[in-house]
Formats: structure tokens, sequence, C-alpha cells
């Protein structure tokens, strides 16, 4: 029979502990608002701790709280989410989700309305919208 204690062996109220809380959703939806604005995972990390610094009840403490600051393999990892389901998988066709980009946009090179021309191997594909 296997009996469980609920008794830490180490202590749980230190600020090392607070470092693996959880980060908190409204946390998330900060760090995609700085990746739809332009940031790579370094840059957004950097503003995010320039943004809690910013505040008046800001304390040191906070750099070390996962909940409202994130360690940087959440942050990798919700960057590579947001990029999966912007620009789609890294691995995958990166050129057919910029085509699809380059269409819903109304952009015209020269006169004809040629959005997009590629050199696949010996030959060039154009794709134009009607």
């Amino acid at each position: 029979m296997i009996k469980i204690k609920n008794i830490h062996n180490h202590s749980t109220d230190s600020i090392v502990t607070l470092h693996y809380l959880p980060a908190s959703a409204d946390c998330r939806e900060a760090f995609i608002e700085y990746f739809s604005g332009g940031m790579g995972v370094a840059e957004a990390i950097k503003y995010h701790a320039n943004v809690l610094r910013l505040r008046k009840d800001f304390t040191e403490s906070q750099l070390d709280d996962g909940s409202i600051n994130p360690k940087q393999r959440t942050v990798y990892y919700w960057y590579g989410q947001w990029r999966r389901q912007r620009i789609g998988a890294e691995t995958g066709h990166l050129f057919n989700s910029l085509v699809k980009v380059c269409m819903t946009c109304d952009l015209m090179v020269g006169s004809s309305r040629t959005l997009l021309a590629l050199e696949d191997g010996s030959s060039t594909k154009q794709w134009s919208r009607p």
C-alpha cells in the first residue's frame, strides 16, 4: 500500500519557487501581442521585463515570479505556437503560406497584377490575382 503525504522536503515559500509558477493567461496574451507587433523572443522577453519595471508596485522579486515573468523556455514555446498559427510549420510549406498572404493583399508589381515570382529549379512560377 502506498501512502501519500502532502509534505514537501524543500521550502515552498522562497523566491526560487516563484520561478516555477505557471504563466498567467494575461501574460501569455501580452507576449502574443509582442510577437504580433514584430518582436522576436529575446526582444519580447527584454521588453516585458522593462514593462514590469515601469509598474508603480514593482519589486525585484517580480522578475522571478513565473506567473508574470515566464521562463525563456515558455516564451519560446508560445512563439512557436504563434508562428505555426500565423505562418505555418517551420518544416512545412512556408512559401504556400506566403502566397496566401500575398493573394489577400492588393499588391501590384509594375503594371501587371503579378504578386509573386519564385524561381523553382529551372522554371519560374507566377501567381496573379484575378
